[in-house]
């Protein structure tokens, strides 16, 4: 248990407010009386997620070759492909999971659907959990960033099938990946958090 209004001199009103959004946002569940609990990760849920992201993305990224994407988001996708992580080192992974997410975020606010774009911010909150979970125990993968450079190139190229088999391979082998490092995972815990 954690008494939260203890926590760096926050209020206690900021936190309930914060506490609340993730209630909403299924992350953690209101305890009558004794606080709140952070839901565990589970593979039910894990994949289900992924299954969504690999809907919303492979989408996402057959917009964004149609429509093309201007020269500076271009660029600024082939800086994010070259960022790589250490498996150990939490600022590599913090640094890699931000251009990940950036990279992704470019496509989802090139596709041209403001509401597609939208679902898939929401998907990736709710990813990125999970992801720091399996980093933890899953080095750095070559043929991740060939799946990764297959989408930039299609995207570049305003090949939309191209793009959408690209993503979607991608997106499905990141599934598998994910589903097997929280199998061999043996620190999948719960945790509870008291509001006082």
């Amino acid at each position: 248990m954690c008494h939260l209004t203890h926590l760096a001199g926050v209020g206690a009103m900021p936190v309930r407010e914060a506490l609340t959004q993730l209630q909403r946002d299924g992350l953690v569940q209101a305890l009558p009386r004794s606080g709140y609990r952070i839901l565990p990760v589970t593979l039910k849920g894990a994949r289900e997620l992924c299954a969504f992201r690999q809907l919303l993305e492979t989408e996402a990224a057959g917009l964004a070759a149609k429509l093309g994407c201007p020269d500076d988001d271009l660029a600024r996708m082939e800086e994010l492909l070259k960022v790589t992580y250490e498996l150990g080192n939490a600022e590599s992974v913090n640094a890699f999971l931000r251009a990940n997410f950036e990279f992704d975020t470019i496509i989802a606010n090139r596709c041209g659907n403001d509401m597609l774009a939208q679902s898939i911010t929401r998907v990736f909150d709710e990813l990125e959990r999970i992801l720091r979970i399996t980093l933890k125990s899953l080095a750095f993968s070559a043929s991740a960033a060939h799946e990764r450079q297959a989408i930039f190139d299609a995207i570049r190229e305003r090949d939309p099938a191209t793009a959408r088999g690209a993503m979607e391979a991608r997106t499905r082998a990141s599934m598998a990946q994910i589903i097997d490092a929280l199998i061999s995972s043996s620190s999948i815990a719960e945790a509870s958090i008291r509001v006082s």
